[in-house]
């Protein structure tokens, strides 16, 4: 039996493993630069996300104050305060 151990690819591009001994100081940094990348994606979409729940959740207010809903609506600022509308009273 051997005692080495197996090493993991760092990455797998085009269904190729490629290794830490692939890799010099250029694709390094690419590499580590397209790891950035995805989770600045990851973040963005977390985002946009929370901003279609929020857009949807206002829509769904507007209509029931449009027809003859609840007296008082609740507006949620972009600093996610939260502030009553006191016009409808």
């Amino acid at each position: 039996m051997s005692d080495e151990v197996k090493q993991e690819p760092l990455l797998t591009l085009d269904d190729k493993d490629y290794f830490e001994a692939d890799f010099n100081e250029d694709s390094m940094k690419l590499l580590n630069m397209t790891k950035f990348a995805e989770t600045q994606i990851r973040n963005l979409n977390d985002r946009l996300a929370m901003a279609q729940d929020h857009k949807q959740k206002l829509i769904a207010d507007l209509s029931q104050a449009l027809n003859g809903g609840s007296e008082e609506a609740t507006i949620i600022t972009t600093e996610t305060k939260e502030v009553k509308d006191e016009s409808a009273e």
